[in-house]
């Protein structure tokens, strides 16, 4: 849940960018972005704390990765994407400055950018 949201606020589409920065947070690095071992606890991470930098955990993630998750999580609406459509175009900008900067003779590429890939499209979609 959005900070806003925790602070009594009605939700908003910014709110679902929050929600979208969680789950690429999870994919990035395989933890939440916010814990704790109460609701009430995880609540107050949203609020008061800032979650590990995903560059700390996987030091080979695009820094323009670890970038667009920090703004999809901040605490301030204002400071995050302002429309699904404006973080459709970042993620597709970091799967195409991925795949170009990939060597050719990599076998798989990172299972982050082939969820952006095939969901780039239909993420402005889900969100509306």
């Amino acid at each position: 849940m959005a900070s806003e949201v925790l602070q009594g606020q009605e939700a908003n589409p910014r709110s679902d960018i929050f929600a979208v920065g969680c789950i690429l947070y999870e994919m990035a690095t395989g933890r939440h972005a916010f814990e704790g071992k109460t609701q009430l606890s995880v609540m107050s991470a949203i609020l008061e704390k800032d979650p590990q930098p995903i560059s700390e955990m996987q030091p080979s993630s695009p820094a323009s990765l670890d970038y667009t998750v920090q703004m999809c999580l901040e605490k301030n609406p204002e400071d995050r994407f302002q429309t699904a459509h404006d973080l459709k175009l970042q993620l597709g900008w970091i799967a195409k400055s991925a795949s170009q900067s990939a060597p050719s003779n990599a076998s798989k590429p990172p299972r982050i950018h082939m969820w952006i890939l095939r969901s780039r499209c239909s993420l402005s979609r889900r969100l509306h």
